[in-house]
């Protein structure tokens, strides 16, 4: 869900940026470099970012075309966002929920 007045897009992580294809590796990688302070029970969730576009788009009442980009911070480089909705736009997050394909804990386990 974005936040009224202050998230302009979704931030999420590129987690193949790093060269890595285990998914196990992509996560205890993401969890060191990643630079937000995390609750204990925080998850990450993975999704594909082309199940996410082509679900929205033909699962929501506008054929909503969402887009990701990557988008670099000095202490998060595989930082990205998926841009094309808004706060209001609640049906997007539960639709983007759907397709979660799984969730890893955010601290190492």
């Amino acid at each position: 869900m974005l936040k009224p007045d202050k998230d302009k897009f979704l931030s999420v992580n590129w987690l193949e940026y790093f060269g890595l294809t285990d998914c196990q590796e992509q996560m205890s990688h993401l969890r060191q470099n990643i630079s937000l302070k995390l609750a204990s029970t925080a998850k990450f969730a993975v999704l594909n970012v082309g199940n996410v576009i082509n679900y929205v788009r033909e699962n929501g009442p506008d054929n909503r075309v969402l887009s990701v980009f990557h988008e670099p911070e000095e202490d998060d480089p595989s930082h990205s966002g998926i841009h094309g909705y808004g706060f209001e736009d609640d049906w997007v997050a539960d639709l983007i929920a759907e397709v979660v394909q799984e969730t890893h804990p955010a601290k190492e386990p």
